[in-house]
């Protein structure tokens, strides 16, 4: 998962701390091996790699439990993140196709990791699709509605 406004914010961080401060091979494994054990606690299942290609984490999640609100969703995730965030994090939010994904930035001085964590299944795949029905243009809305209200009228 890509996002250009994500990107972005990474490269002040690249420049102030060099090339080599974010995705390190061996730094980065030690962030997997930390988030798979804090996944561990977790009802759930997982996996958890660092893409060959970008360097960065690829973490998906099917939580067991239903989340009925982003907000709860967001709790769960947090809950995750406080056991493995270090000195600087920034999270931003999407939700995409069924999908919920958490992309991340956290490290110190000395490092950074990038990556993603998605959350798929049963319990989250609902909250995506009532994600973005919220968000349509009030035109949108105004024009089911009109709908709905003709067909009552009959």
């Amino acid at each position: 998962m890509e996002d250009r406004t994500f990107q972005e914010l990474l490269r002040p961080f690249q420049d102030k701390f060099g090339p080599g401060w974010l995705n390190d091979d061996i730094d980065q494994w030690g962030f997997v091996h930390d988030l798979r054990r804090a996944l561990h606690d977790l009802d759930g299942t997982y996996s958890v790699r660092v893409d060959e290609e970008s360097g960065q984490i690829v973490c998906r999640v099917e939580p067991a439990a239903r989340f009925h609100t982003l907000s709860q969703l967001d709790a769960y995730f947090y809950q995750l993140w406080g056991r493995v965030a270090e000195q600087l994090s920034i999270v931003q939010r999407i939700t995409e196709n069924a999908n919920v994904h958490y992309l991340f930035l956290t490290g110190s001085d000395t490092h950074g990791h990038s990556g993603a964590i998605t959350f798929f299944g049963d319990g989250v795949c609902h909250l995506s699709t009532a994600y973005v029905a919220a968000r349509e243009p009030a035109s949108v809305l105004r024009e089911a509605r009109d709908q709905n209200s003709d067909q009552r009228e009959v």
